[in-house]
């Protein structure tokens, strides 16, 4: 036998019926993967042969994106699935908070909302009351209660929240429980939102105002949070204005003189394509000493007339995170398609698929098809990321290319690596303006805008001159992995190569309990430390930065949320005959019912089990040998007869 959920477990008919009773993780019970018990049946260490697999289940699968991932793993079954129907098709009358979509961080004149998507089984026309309330104390926060009349089993509402104070603001969203529900405690969800009072400062430098700059230029200028200045080295001049509509060279920038360098106060600076003459070498040790000293995130974009390709300074290929740069330039007949399906797509890594810009939907199924359909690039600088690089979205595999990490590390298109304090980011296309496709502003203006609200994130964590602290986002879920990091400088690794990193993890207002977490070193990324923690309770939570044997000049701390969310197992407690039908027919299984469990046996009577058996017999212990022998000395003993010999 064998129990599954997220995982499966072997086990003997005493050993299941614990499995069921007991809690202890050795199952865990999170979601359910209707393919584990195909992963049991291959490895299963029987004498008997497998002939089939039978599954009770309720179907409903919870682990697989989409339904293509889902059937490519049953059609690749050796053996049938019978499977059987666990539970009733019908959804149970329950009220719960299916799912809250709001903003993790906003500033401060922002009005932030708060979209919620309540499941209604079973109240259809009957009036709700849902519940918006702050836990914060002392935030002025008045409750907002809506009333909604759900017309079926789900029903969407939201909230706009106005003048809130900066800082950190928790949340308790709740419906009030009725006495028929089904269940009490799935009624209501926490979640935090972040305030800051702050203008995210953003520098633009390019070579000349060439298509992928003027939409850039266009997204930041609209966004009301981002104080944008600008550089176009080369433009035309009309003469109908004083002077050129963008300032045209460093001297024009403001800058503060007392900074340690000109780009000090920038959150972020993007480098479009610009040529050694226009940014000079005295303008690259700047920025170089704004990456590494100052934290700040470098944004480097590839362009066909001169950046990076014909630019030989080594303070830039030093900053670069990637290498062996090759031009994909796309001018066949197929390139007159559709902008949907002309040009090359980006393949988003697992790396890229958690970092804020890539988030196009906040449905990671969605997501997935968003990034699918966006339209192609047909020019771009593919390159092999560095040792220290991330590679965030590369180019599909060709055929004969390798697969895997190693392959999307050397078909790299967007990549990022800390260099010193600070990061660079790398992307090797100049046409994310084909974004706009039939969507306008929706994707772009996205991508742009949290791509520019991460660096200010980044340089606004926790840190210092030797090293940079702080979790991977600001709000988790209850049972999700909390992912805590350090970012090293270089020369810090090597004055300490054995260093011991820890995390000291408190609940707000309970000191009394703390949890230590190791970080470890990264294997390919030898300046960045992880550690992971598994936490069941919702709450705000600071953790603060350990390291033994070294003192830092001041104590490094993060801050971060966890959130108790209904699982996707109580979120939909109703039968799925569908699927279990689906996985019957792709193996060429039987679908039934409890009642038909009486056809099992006949599904197995037909199989039949051949063994081989191997004997080692040695050769003169062979009847064949013995007749031969006997041969050779009959006809011996005729020829010396017949010849008169004795």
């Amino acid at each position: 036998y064998c129990a599954f959920a997220s995982d499966v477990a072997i086990a003997d008919e005493e050993e299941l019926k614990k499995l069921f009773e007991s809690s202890d993780g050795t199952v865990v019970r999170g979601r359910t993967d209707m393919t584990q018990p195909l992963v049991a049946g291959a490895g299963g260490e029987g004498e008997s042969p497998l002939v089939g697999i039978i599954v009770f289940s309720d179907g409903r699968d919870n682990a697989h994106s989409t339904p293509q991932q889902f059937s490519s793993r049953f059609a690749g079954s050796v053996v049938p699935v019978h499977t059987v129907l666990i539970g009733s098709e019908k959804v149970p009358k329950d009220l719960a908070v299916a799912n809250v979509e709001h903003p993790d961080k906003v500033f401060e004149d922002d009005d932030p909302l708060v979209q919620v998507t309540m499941r209604t089984s079973g109240f259809a026309g009957e009036q709700l009351q849902v519940r918006l309330e702050s836990t914060t104390e002392g935030d002025g926060f008045e409750p907002l209660i809506q009333q909604v009349t759900p017309t079926g089993d789900l029903a969407n509402l939201t909230f706009k929240l106005s003048d809130l104070p900066e800082g950190r603001h928790r949340f308790r969203l709740s419906t009030e429980v009725k006495p028929e529900e089904t269940r009490d405690d799935n009624n209501d969800r926490e979640f935090s939102i972040e305030v800051v009072d702050d203008l995210a400062k953003v520098l633009v430098l390019d070579g000349e105002g060439r298509w992928e700059f003027r939409y850039i230029e266009a997204a930041l200028r609209r966004d009301e949070r981002i104080e944008l200045n600008t550089v176009v080295f080369e433009q035309p001049y009309m003469g109908v204005l004083p002077k050129n509509f963008f300032p045209r060279s460093l001297a024009d920038v403001p800058h503060a003189p007392d900074q340690p360098s000109m780009f000090s106060d920038y959150d972020a600076i993007l480098v479009g394509d610009v040529r050694m003459l226009q940014l000079n070498l005295d303008a690259w040790k700047q920025l170089d000493r704004y990456v590494r000293e100052e934290g700040g995130t470098l944004i480097l974009t590839a362009g066909k007339q001169a950046f990076p390709r014909n630019n030989t300074f080594d303070i830039v290929q030093d900053l670069l995170p990637v290498e062996n740069l090759r031009e994909v330039n796309l001018t066949n007949a197929l390139q007159m398609a559709p902008p949907d399906r002309r040009g090359f797509h980006l393949e988003l890594t697992p790396d890229g698929a958690l970092q804020p810009m890539f988030q196009l939907d906040v449905d990671p199924i969605k997501n997935e098809n968003i990034w699918s359909t966006l339209p192609g690039h047909t020019w771009g600088l593919i390159g092999e990321a560095k040792r220290t690089a991330t590679v965030w979205a590369a180019t599909p595999p060709q055929n004969g290319e390798e697969i895997g990490l190693e392959g999307e590390r050397k078909r790299a298109v967007i990549a990022q690596q800390y260099v010193g304090t600070g990061q660079v980011v790398w992307m090797g296309i100049d046409s994310t303006w084909r974004w706009r496709f039939r969507v306008g502003d929706q994707y772009h203006h996205r991508f742009w805008g949290q791509l520019i609200r991460w660096s200010v994130d980044f340089k606004a964590s926790s840190g210092n001159q030797f090293v940079r602290f702080g979790v991977t986002k600001p709000e988790y879920s209850t049972g999700e992995q909390i992912v805590l990091r350090t970012q090293w400088d270089e020369r810090f690794l090597q004055q300490h190569p054995n260093l011991k990193v820890q995390a000291v993890i408190t609940k707000s207002g309970d000191d009394e309990s703390p949890v230590t977490v190791d970080l470890t070193q990264q294997e390919g990324q030898q300046l960045i430390f992880e550690g992971r923690h598994l936490s069941d309770l919702a709450g705000d939570y600071v953790a603060r930065l350990k390291v033994e044997g070294v003192q830092l000049d001041e104590e490094l701390v993060a801050e971060f949320s966890v959130n108790k969310t209904l699982s996707a197992e109580l979120q939909d407690v109703s039968a799925n005959r569908g699927l279990l039908e689906q996985a019957a027919q792709l193996t060429g299984g039987r679908f039934l019912m409890p009642d038909q469990l009486d056809q099992l046996p006949e599904l197995f009577q037909e199989s039949e089990e051949v063994t081989t058996k191997m004997e080692e017999v040695p050769i003169w212990n062979h009847w064949l040998v013995l007749i031969l022998f006997c041969l050779f000395a009959t006809t011996e003993w005729v020829l010396r007869k017949i010849n008169g010999l004795p």
